[in-house]
């Protein structure tokens, strides 16, 4: 995808343009960006910090990261905008980026694709897989889905079980089995070749 206005990658990439950058949460408003600079990490985490403007928060991350909260580029709020989940991002200069998407239906990331024209983003589809074997139950797909977009799986887990149980009204047993039997059903899926 081209666009040009995503200011925290302008202005990592103007100030070193090895940096690589990854979106790790991209939101209607607002994305954050992991940041693996190839020049000092703190000189460029000191210099983003400048402008509170393009980035609104900014943290050192391990030894060699920084984390660099912006404002939503015009591609992640489209994005964010549809039901489906953005796994990843990664910026490709300073006006491609490269997104991992996963969507409900083909339908849905049609959608996406015709809206995201419509504001004049230049989209490249390198490739699309359907994952319909795997025969997930319109409660399994919606749980997941929902665990899967509110940071159930992230490795800093956003979200307890006990809470996403609550945002669906049922009781966390229920929860984990409806989530244990789609997940067996996925997994059984991507293991299918090696278990025949």
């Amino acid at each position: 995808m081209e666009r040009e206005d995503c200011w925290v990658t302008n202005l990592v990439l103007d100030r070193d343009p090895q940096a690589a950058i990854e979106r790790l949460r991209i939101g209607e408003n607002t994305t954050i960006h992991l940041i693996k600079p190839s020049l000092d990490r703190r000189t460029l985490f000191n210099e983003i910090k400048k402008y509170p403007g393009y980035v609104l928060k900014a943290n050192l991350s391990g030894k060699d990261a920084i984390w660099a909260e912006g404002k939503s580029c015009t591609a992640c709020r489209i994005l964010e905008s549809f039901n489906m989940m953005v796994m990843g991002g990664k910026s490709i200069g300073f006006d491609k980026v490269r997104y991992r998407i996963i969507a409900p239906t083909k339908a849905e990331f049609n959608r996406a694709l015709r809206k995201l024209k419509e504001e004049e983003i230049n989209v490249i589809v390198i490739s699309i897989n359907e994952y319909s074997k795997n025969d997930l139950t319109p409660r399994e797909r919606e749980v997941i889905m929902s665990a899967l977009k509110l940071g159930y799986f992230d490795i800093d887990r956003q979200i307890s079980m006990k809470d996403l149980a609550k945002s669906f009204g049922i009781k966390t047993s229920s929860i984990s089995d409806v989530m244990r039997r789609g997940l067996k059903k996925i997994v059984m899926d991507y293991f299918r070749d090696s278990l025949a």
